[in-house]
């Protein structure tokens, strides 16, 4: 028998606990997902593909034995998302409808933030983050990476691997 879906509401109110209590001091290199998904699997639970392959790609640069999101943390890093109620099981019409609606929330959290540079995760998030990052009157560098699904796993760690020795906090 299938277990019911979990109550947006309850996603989204779980996400934003944690994700507080993983926010540094002070945000070097934010990255920036759609949304938490809608299934309750989250990065800063640490059971998510972006959580599985981010920190693949991140461990070189993290070094230590301390568990992954601290030392994420500790690094200035911060993963937040454009919409913040799960939008991963929605038409994609109503979909993108969603992500142009939270282009003025996140750009008031970008300019709270003052990140050093900005890594989207997933190609379609690409427009309303550079509409975000604009409106937050921001010029640092904005890269964008595929999304670690669908097949894409490859092209994630291959862009994410070309993106981040150009970020100054990640530079060798």
């Amino acid at each position: 028998m299938a277990m019911p879906l979990p109550d947006l509401a309850d996603v989204a109110a779980n996400a934003e606990a944690l994700r507080a209590a993983y926010r540094p001091d002070r945000i070097s290199v934010l990255f920036v997902g759609e949304s938490a998904p809608a299934g309750g699997r989250f990065f800063y639970a640490g059971d998510s593909q972006v959580h599985r392959y981010l920190s693949k790609a991140l461990s070189p640069y993290l070094p230590g034995h301390r568990p992954f999101l601290d030392r994420f943390r500790d690094a200035g890093l911060y993963l937040d998302d454009l919409v913040l109620t799960p939008v991963n099981r929605l038409a994609p019409r109503e979909r993108a409808a969603r992500n142009l609606a939270a282009v003025p929330c996140l750009a008031s959290r970008l300019a709270a933030y003052r990140p050093l540079a900005i890594v989207g995760i997933a190609k379609t998030i690409a427009t309303p983050l550079a509409q975000a990052r604009a409106r937050a009157c921001l010029t640092c560098p904005l890269h964008v990476v595929s999304f670690p699904g669908t097949g894409q796993q490859a092209n994630f760690q291959r862009e994410i691997g070309e993106i981040l020795p150009t970020i100054p906090t990640f530079a060798r």
